[in-house]
């Protein structure tokens, strides 16, 4: 599984490679909230079950989540997808982001709406189609059509070539 390494029996993902299971966890709030967050998600953790530590650079109210889980363990991936919706749930409702510098990605892009709101999700997707009519840059990633335009226009690009 790309980007996992293993320790023993455990996981370590650190939920920015691993796409497939989780997120990308970088959670930012303002610095005022920062500890109500910091608190709440320790609890959280430790709630879960799971072995994870908080990690960041929170001087600019910015926080990762290291969480150790079996690979194998579909319970486990669970337990840690759950948890990570949560985290971002309570940083947004804490006027945080559920993206503080990795971006939005494939594993973010269900949580813009509840940020952002409908509207501005929307005209992101429409500025993103005025500047990039076939779907180039970064196919796929906040907006799933962008994957599909490029597929409808590489499939017979690619059909023409292999004649």
């Amino acid at each position: 599984m790309g980007g996992q390494q293993t320790f023993g029996q455990y996981s370590i993902s650190t939920l920015f490679w691993r796409f497939d299971s989780c997120p990308n966890l970088d959670l930012s709030v303002p610095v005022s909230k920062l500890p109500e967050l910091v608190f709440e998600t320790k609890k959280d953790i430790a709630a879960s079950g799971l072995i994870s530590t908080i990690v960041g650079h929170v001087g600019d109210g910015n926080f990762h989540a290291l969480i150790l889980f079996s690979p194998d363990s579909e319970s486990e991936r669970n337990t840690a997808k759950a948890l990570v919706s949560r985290m971002v749930h309570r940083a947004i409702a804490l006027d945080g982001t559920c993206t503080g510098e990795h971006g939005v990605g494939i594993g973010k892009r269900e949580y813009l709406v509840e940020e952002l709101g409908a509207g501005t999700v929307g005209l992101m997707k429409k500025i993103k189609a005025v500047i990039d009519p076939l779907g180039l840059f970064n196919p796929g990633k906040v907006s799933a059509s962008s994957l599909k335009c490029m597929v409808q226009l590489l499939i017979p690009t690619w059909a023409a070539l292999s004649r």
